[in-house]
């Protein structure tokens, strides 16, 4: 993944299309078409805008239309596959007109434009005015990509039904979901009767008289209402997000003195220590309340961006806002983990008395070596450094297990790939394991301070051609830019000092304990966590020389060109 690149993707790969510009047609030539009344046999792109064509059913009148795209109905000379929708008028057999202008019509995309078709099956009139399409050529990171949306894009049957019109009879909905489409149904239905097409409103001082007509019921919900109604949504989901710990407590899911009763004590060695799924058992409430509360900020930035979609281009494509509300959710609950592990440091300095960050480090130091004494926090025994307990590491190691198993389910859904499968499962068992309670010493650090670094790192992510939103870079390249910087830094100073210098210690403490062997719960799994914090040290060194890399390439070569002390590479054909 790149760090640092300044220029626009679509504007480096300009080149590779310079061959399509005779395509480019002087003049856009429009049609207008009239859709007979009853089920629109006209088939658009799902989640393209202006909502573009794509395919029309066979007309039973018709014997040579085989549905190749003339639509031989009204016309059987021209082709309306390929063109766009520039503007929508709808006549009801009462006189009454919806126009959706062309304006309104280039924020839809083909699955909204489908709802309002479906909706209006009833109208006596349905006429499109349709226009060639423009030629837009995509960058390389966007035809990298355009495979995987495609595998994503929700079909009309996951959609909820507009108010005022029957659902289809071959809609199928899934029982998980009938909650939300009762939630945007209620929502769009009550919308409906507060908002006219102009803006004006029931609680508006303005007289009926001033006002055109007020959204008839029947009538689909205008687009700027829906994005309205569905980021309302998700502002609500992620208020619910952020005080589901009182709720939670409030409606009994968790007890008044949850954090109290699990975690202010060990567990009971004797009932379960040992095993490798029963440390779990006493938290399992509390690790279903962490997956249930990602969840509620997945789908609600989700939909949040839903209603920003007019703000920004890049959010109608609904695999953006699927990246970028995943992207939200690793950065809330990331940034929570390191902040929990900071608060844990920050806690033990003032214990200490420490006055600056050198005294802190040598103190930290001698501890280890077991040559200081006096640091309640840092133990002087290697075993007791190991098997210490502390109730903000169990927690954090709860909160993280029941994170990692929503981040599977998505990398799953989403086919992220081997890697990330393999990168949840173990951590998701680390995060187990530390629930013996085992490492909470060390873990406040790699579960903990570390995770400052993995949250710039994901949010320079969304930016990535392949597995982010390729606008990002090419919209924000300067902002990309900042996020590199500060990445690398952190990761110089978190990943690449700090972490090979615990690690050395926590190596050295676990060979301590497997060679006096009284006490140790699981050799097996000691020499697990000790080859696994050396093979990522030794992932860390890699990744530094990959940073410098792009560093060099993407920022100081640039420069030494600018200044004229390096010559420019010369460009390939």
């Amino acid at each position: 993944m790149s760090l640092f690149r300044r220029g626009s993707s679509a504007a480096r790969d300009d080149s590779d299309d310079d061959d399509d510009d005779d395509a480019l047609p002087r003049q856009r030539s429009r049609s207008a078409v009239e859709v007979p009344a009853g089920g629109c046999k006209l088939r658009f792109v799902p989640d393209r805008w202006p909502p573009t064509i794509s395919y029309h059913e066979p007309s039973s009148d018709d014997d040579d239309d085989d549905g190749d795209g003339a639509w031989s109905a009204l016309d059987p000379k021209p082709s309306f596959v390929g063109r766009e929708v520039e503007s929508l008028s709808i006549t009801h057999d009462d006189g009454t007109t919806y126009d959706i202008s062309r304006g309104d019509m280039r924020g839809m995309t083909g699955e909204q434009l489908a709802l309002v078709l479906a909706a209006d099956d009833h109208a006596a009139t349905r006429r499109l005015v349709v226009a060639e399409a423009e030629v837009h050529r995509p960058s390389r990171a966007m035809r990298r990509v355009s495979e995987r949306r495609s595998e994503l894009q929700p079909t009309l049957s996951q959609l909820p039904d507009l108010p005022g019109s029957p659902p289809p009879a071959t809609r199928r909905r899934s029982p998980s979901l009938a909650a939300a489409y009762a939630c945007v149904d209620l929502s769009s239905y009550l919308t409906s009767y507060f908002c006219s097409l102009d803006g004006c409103s029931l609680l508006s001082k303005r007289d009926d008289g001033d006002c055109p007509a007020l959204l008839d019921p029947r009538a689909p919900l205008h687009p700027r209402h829906m994005g309205f109604v569905e980021g309302a949504a998700g502002a609500a989901l992620l208020a619910v997000a952020l005080g589901s710990e009182g709720l939670a407590v409030q409606y009994g899911y968790l007890a008044a003195d949850f954090d109290e009763a699990l975690f202010a004590s060990a567990p009971d060695k004797a009932t379960f220590w040992g095993t490798f799924t029963e440390p779990c058992v006493p938290y399992l409430r509390y690790i279903y309340y962490e997956i249930a509360r990602a969840t509620l900020v997945h789908a609600g930035a989700f939909l949040l961006l839903g209603g920003l979609r007019g703000l920004w281009k890049p959010l109608g494509s609904a695999w953006n806002r699927s990246t970028l509300s995943r992207g939200i959710m690793n950065v809330a609950f990331l940034s929570a983990c390191g902040y929990r592990g900071a608060m844990m440091w920050k806690g033990w300095a003032a214990d200490a008395g420490w006055s600056s960050a050198g005294e802190a480090l040598s103190d930290v130091h001698a501890a280890l070596w077991n040559t200081k004494e006096g640091l309640h926090f840092i133990p002087q025994s290697a075993f007791d450094r190991l098997y210490v307990y502390d109730r903000s590491f169990q927690r954090l190691s709860a909160v993280m297990f029941g994170f990692q198993a929503k981040n599977l389910v998505d990398t799953v859904v989403f086919k992220d790939g081997i890697v990330f499968v393999v990168h949840h499962i173990v951590t998701m068992t680390v995060a187990l394991f530390a629930l013996h309670p085992y490492s909470h010493l060390y873990g406040s650090f790699f579960f903990g301070v570390s995770e400052i670094s993995t949250t710039i790192l994901a949010v320079l992510a969304l930016f990535d051609g392949e597995f982010g939103v390729p606008e990002l870079e090419s919209d924000f390249p300067n902002l990309r830019l900042v996020i590199g910087t500060l990445f690398a830094a952190s990761f110089v100073v978190v990943r690449c000092m700090l972490w090979p210098y615990l690690t050395f210690f926590y190596c050295k403490d676990a060979l301590e304990i497997l060679e006096a062997g009284d006490g140790v719960h699981s050799p097996l799994l000691v020499k697990v966590f000790m080859g696994g914090l050396i093979i990522l040290s030794i992932m860390q060194v890699i990744w530094l020389g990959e940073i410098c890399a792009k560093v060099y390439e993407e920022v100081l070569e640039p420069l030494l060109v600018a200044l004229g002390l390096k010559r420019a590479k010369a460009k390939t054909a």
